[in-house]
């Protein structure tokens, strides 16, 4: 899509992007021991928490750098592939040429690399790695103009006159008329007769050296000492002819002649390669050589650091002499050992005192500038901002694929600034949080884990305010406007950015803007971004800075901006555009003559651009020619540029720049009629972006106007607390080409401004905790693997007397029903989000059940039904087998024969599941349970929920509920009837005692259970624990109760016992008259000993044997009863034929 767009194939704005998809990581050549890499580093994921992007951050441990490691580690990064190691963005330093080679494989594999701090030679120039796109964004401070700043600070106050003794009057009379600038490569402040061909640096212009000076050395001093270089276009203007004249000696540069200055000595770590500090040292040295005419003696001192004692002794040892008259530190580590070696030695108070400074502050470093004067100046290269703006713009590129285009010398410079003793900018407080990284609230740690020294800034309270001339009914602005509240809400701060309605006149929107500034400036707020469109609204910002308002321009009014001084603008420089253009024009077409078509009107804007094209045009050597053409009239239009270039041919040979919108249609329309032309436009829509596809255009320039609205918020924000600003005036949203259409998801994410997925407030789901929902499925397990053993064990003794006297069918049933009970806890474990997909930015419920619900309403309907169906199938086991033995026993005490067969077992099992089946297929048909989530709290400034539970509900729950709860009511009821019945059955045969015991233990645990579990409703830890022990226990219990009883008869008895322990039972049975009459021996006792021997061996063989092997037992032992005699005998000693029928 763009010149940049390594990032656009993983851009994904369906619905909005998530940030949080992504992953950065940070290779650093600092270590984990040095302050400085420590700060930046906190600066770095503070911004990374920002943008919610992941950053991936670690120094390297003490000693353990080396060029060649780090060159690995980026190209391992490189060719990360899989989704488990994936890498979308690289943030480098690039302190050795080895490592620049590692970042242009990098780049080459499609990895945007984004760099800061260390490598201003690899990156800036003809052949960089900007120029040859290998870095996207690079800001670094300008080494060599640090060292040459350093020491021109410290040859302040040698520098008299010139070797004429010329007046500083007379030089100052004579540059009266240029203008002065900060000179980025060389360190100075310059002066030019005509700002134009300067544009493109994006530098800011002063009317005297003093204002340039005090502005960007902070020494009135150094502003009379900084001049042009001896190879400046201006230089032979200020060269001085002697009165012999003899040849000229410039002053421009003056020279000292005092031979006490001979020594000079740079300090470094040893060890560390790094190529920031061999510039640092370039320009320190070549800077003394050229002010003493080389007479100076610049010496480079590496010096060991790894440990306190062994730095001071190698110092005390180099600085005794005292013959060094400045020294510089290239890191501040230094910085505390080297003044006390020079005041161990006194030579601060020699008659030529040794002066000290270094590059890099901390707040020992200003304590040691601003307190003690024992350091001349501090050399910052702003860390802070080094930290953050590298991920900042990396996130936003590797999201959007958006990026800033590159300054002309290819960086945005964080330094050199220089703090010296007299400085009065740096406050205590300032010194305190930039020692600190500036924490942000929360966070209220320094950079070393401990409390911070300075009180964490609260972002809400900080207040941008913005005012531009884009009014609502025009299109271009809407991404400027969702870009600023985007930057806003990643920046926590409080916007106030309205947009005016269409009005009258522009005359009447200018005054409404120039009123909405002074409101806002007057009003409070901690920065302010604006659009320069008219000179009421420039008049209206002299007035905010005034205030002292920081203020910075966008879009409109880049040169307005430099001259009152705002601190940046962001925009397309139109100039440097156009003259891109013309270069990429070349390198995509070949052509004899270029064109510009320019606004018949004339805009200023326009013309800048066209100026911009004809620069580039005529560097390259090609005939350069403009025509004027009205923008509301084709038929004009066509006839004026087919009067230029001829009414007949195809126009080969030919190129058209396009310098506005509005001429575009057109354009394209003579485009058809002379097919030879080649064309490139500015601005871009669908008409271009079709255009391109049908090769009707080779380009169209976008100046990215998301950045224009976005960029102001981070820079503002961060100025507000840091005072740091890049050095650059201009950040440059453009120059963009344009070469190929979007495709459909691309442009998408345009249209609707790249919308990010809110960071919504975190949102307590109120989920169980796993830990639980493992207890739970413990839970499950003990029970399964209880059953399961309760029914092996069955089936290992299935000819055990006590399992066949147990009816083993009726107990395997038993089992399954308490794992089916158990195995509720398995869905009461299923939970999920909400029923419905919620929009991913405003998280209103859409119509797209989640991907969950289904799930989760069928484990919400499971629960009921693996409760009913467990229970009622244990307990109507249970009833089956006791309602059997209770028929069998009133049959044979009546001596009737009965058939108890396996379809009447069964009928009376499914006499009880039938009824709760219907119960729950009837709930599951007419309202069943579904899930729904309930919001609880929600925050009180966006209104997005804060807590939620979720549970199963339906319209008829409760009734349904209640139904069940009666089916098992009844249930429970009946086999404590019959429990109560067979009560005096052995335990072989009947469990009536553990039945009713397992009955009333089920209501024991509902008593407590049950209020805990309503009390406890609104904490689903809780109430899940509850629950689930509530299962498990019923089933469990029922298990033991049942089951425990039957191992331990068939561990302890025989089957001979066992069958002398029934005959002594059913003895026990007999009525008390038969016993009376049997222990006086009256009537026929022998008689009815045997039969109520013979119908307990029935009842025993009964209970023994299979329910289809009843009749047979009942046919066999019939016929024996009705061969006994009968008599009967009266109530003094006989017994009666009506006795024994009452048996």
């Amino acid at each position: 899509y763009s010149s940049s767009s390594m990032a656009l194939d993983s851009v994904n704005c369906d619905p909005c992007i998530n940030r949080r998809a992504y992953v950065l990581k940070a290779i650093l050549h600092g270590t984990s021991d040095d302050a400085f890499w420590s700060k930046l580093s906190a600066s770095a994921r503070q911004s990374a928490l920002e943008m919610r992007i992941h950053l991936d951050l670690e120094l390297y441990p003490p000693g353990g750098f080396s060029d060649e490691g780090m060159a690995r580690d980026i190209r391992r990064a490189a060719d990360s592939k899989s989704e488990s190691d994936k890498i979308d963005g690289l943030i480098v330093t690039i302190p050795s040429p080895a490592v620049a080679e590692a970042v242009r494989y990098a780049a080459k594999r499609g990895m945007p690399v984004f760099g800061l701090n260390s490598g201003y030679d690899e990156v800036s120039g003809r052949g960089g790695l900007v120029e040859d796109g290998s870095i996207l964004f690079f800001t670094a401070m300008n080494e060599k103009m640090g060292g040459e700043m350093a020491a021109d600070y410290f040859l302040r106050d040698l520098l008299g006159g010139n070797s004429q003794n010329q007046s500083q009057e007379s030089i100052d009379s004579t540059m009266s008329d240029y203008y002065y600038y900060p000179d980025f490569l060389n360190g100075y402040c310059g002066y030019i007769s005509s700002r134009r061909g300067f544009g493109e640096l994006g530098v800011s212009f002063f009317e005297s050296k003093e204002e340039c000076c005090e502005i960007w050395f902070k020494s009135t001093e150094v502003a009379c000492l900084l001049d042009a270089p001896s190879n400046s276009t201006e230089y032979s203007k200020y060269n001085t002819t002697s009165e012999d004249g003899n040849a000229t000696i410039p002053f421009a540069r003056r020279q000292l002649g005092m031979e006490s200055y001979t020594h000079a000595l740079y300090i470094s770590p040893l060890g560390e390669k790094n190529s920031a500090y061999q510039q640092r040292f370039d320009g320190y040295r070549d800077r003394l050589l050229e002010s003493t005419n080389s007479s100076m003696h610049v010496e480079w001192f590496e010096l060991n650091i790894s440990t306190p004692e062994s730095m001071s002794l190698r110092l005390n040892n180099e600085l005794g002499d005292c013959k060094y008259q400045f020294i510089l530190l290239g890191s501040s580590r230094m910085a505390a050992a080297t003044v006390k070696a020079v005041r161990a030695a006194g030579c601060h108070n020699k008659d030529v005192p040794t002066k000290v400074g270094t590059f890099d502050t901390s707040e020992e470093i200003f304590d040691l500038v601003f307190a003690t004067r024992q350091l001349e100046f501090a050399v910052d290269q702003y860390n802070h901002m080094q930290g953050w703006a590298p991920v900042h713009f990396a996130a936003l590129y590797v999201t959007t694929g958006i990026v800033l285009s590159s300054p002309p010398e290819g960086l945005y410079l964080s330094g050199p600034v220089l703090y010296t003793q007299g400085d009065t900018s740096v406050t205590d407080t300032l010194r305190t949080c930039a020692d600190a990284a500036f924490p942000v609230c929360p966070n209220t740690l320094g950079p070393d884990g401990n409390p911070s020294k300075c009180p964490c800034s609260d972002r809400s309270k900080i207040v941008i305010g913005g005012v531009v001339h884009g009014i609502t009914s025009d299109t271009f602005w809407d991404a400027v406007f969702a870009a600023a509240a985007q930057g806003a809400d990643d920046m926590g701060v409080d916007l106030r950015f309205d947009r005016f309605e269409p009005q009258e006149s522009n005359e009447i929107l200018f005054r409404k803007m120039s009123a909405k500034i002074l409101s806002l400036c007057q009003g409070g707020v901690d920065g302010l971004f604006v659009s320069l469109s008219d000179p009421v609204i420039v008049d209206a910002v002299k007035i905010c800075q005034e205030l002292n308002v920081p203020v910075m321009s966008i879009n409109a009014g880049f040169a307005e901006s430099k001259e009152i001084g705002l601190i940046h603008h962001v925009g397309m420089v139109e100039s440097n555009a156009g003259y891109q253009a013309g270069f990429k024009m070349a390198e995509l077409a070949t052509f004899d003559k270029a064109i510009c078509l320019n606004y018949e009107s004339g805009i200023a804007v326009v013309q800048q651009r066209c100026d911009g094209f004809k620069e580039a045009i005529g560097e390259l050597g090609i005939e350069y020619g403009e025509v004027r053409v009205p923008d509301d009239n084709e038929a004009r239009f066509k006839n004026i540029v087919e009067t230029e270039i001829g009414a007949t041919g195809d126009w080969s040979g030919y190129a058209i720049l396009i310098a506005g919108s509005p001429l575009i249609p057109p354009s394209l329309d003579l485009k058809k009629v002379h097919a030879g032309v080649v064309m490139g436009s500015f601005d871009t829509n669908d008409l271009t972006n079709e255009a391109i596809d049908n090769g009707d255009l080779l380009f169209a320039i976008d100046q990215q106007p998301y950045l224009q609205g976005y960029i102001p918020l981070p820079i503002l924000t961060h100025a507000a607390k840091t005072k740091q600003l890049f050095l650059n005036h201009a950040i440059e949203s453009g120059t963009s080409f344009v070469t190929s259409s979007p495709n459909e998801k691309l442009a998408n994410c345009v249209a609707g401004s790249f919308p990010v997925c809110p960071e919504h407030p975190h949102e307590d789901y109120n989920y169980i905790s796993d830990a639980l929902i493992i207890l739970g499925y413990v839970f499950f397990a003990i029970q399964a693997l209880a059953s399961l053993f309760a029914i092996a064990w069955m089936i290992y003794n299935r000819k055990a007397t006590v399992v066949r006297a147990s009816q083993p069918e009726f107990l395997s049933l038993v089992a399954i029903g308490c794992v089916i009970f158990a195995a509720t806890i398995l869905p009461l474990s299923v939970q999920g989000r909400y029923r419905f997909e919620r929009n991913a930015i405003t998280l209103q419920e859409t119509e797209t059940l989640s991907e969950d619900t289904q799930l989760v309403d069928a484990a919400c309907m499971a629960v009921p039904w693996l409760i009913c169906i467990g229970f009622v199938l244990i307990y109507s086991a249970l009833i089956a087998k006791l309602r059997r033995i209770h028929t069998i026993m009133v049959s044979s005490l009546s001596l009737k024969r009965i058939q108890v067969t396996r379809e009447k077992v069964l009928t009376t099992i499914l006499g009880f599941l039938l009824p709760i089946i219907a119960v729950l297929t009837s709930w599951t048909l007419i309202s069943p349970l579904r899930w729904e989530r309930t919001v609880t709290k929600t925050d009180f400034v966006t209104g997005f929920p804060t807590e939620s539970f979720g549970r199963c509900t339906s319209e008829h729950s409760a009734a349904f509920a209640s139904t069940s709860a009666c089916v098992i009511a009844l249930c429970l009821a009946y086999a404590l009837v019959l429990s109560y019945k067979t009560r005096k059955m052995p335990v072989e045969f009947s469990e009536s005692t553990y039945i009713a015991a397992s009955v009333i233990y089920f209501f024991q645990l509902l008593a407590l259970g049950v209020p805990i579990m309503i009390i406890a409703r609104e904490n689903t830890n809780s109430y899940y624990v509850v629950f689930s022990l509530i299962l498990f226990l019923v089933s469990f219990g029922i298990t033991l109760l049942i089951f425990t009883p039957k191992i331990i008869a068939h561990r302890n008895r025989t089957s001979e016992e066992v069958l002398r322990s029934n005959r002594n039972s059913r003895i026990s049975m007999v009525p008390q008259s038969l016993l009376l009459e049997e222990s006086h021996g009256h009537g026929s006792s022998s008689v009815a000993q045997i039969r109520e021997r013979a119908r307990m061996s029935t009842i025993l063989r009964l209970d023994t044997a299979s329910v289809g092997d009843e009749e047979r037992i009942l046919e066999r032992d019939g016929s024996v009863r009705k061969n006994l005699p009968h008599t009967s005998t009266d109530q003094g000693g006989s017994t009666s034929r009506e006795d024994n029928d009452q048996w």
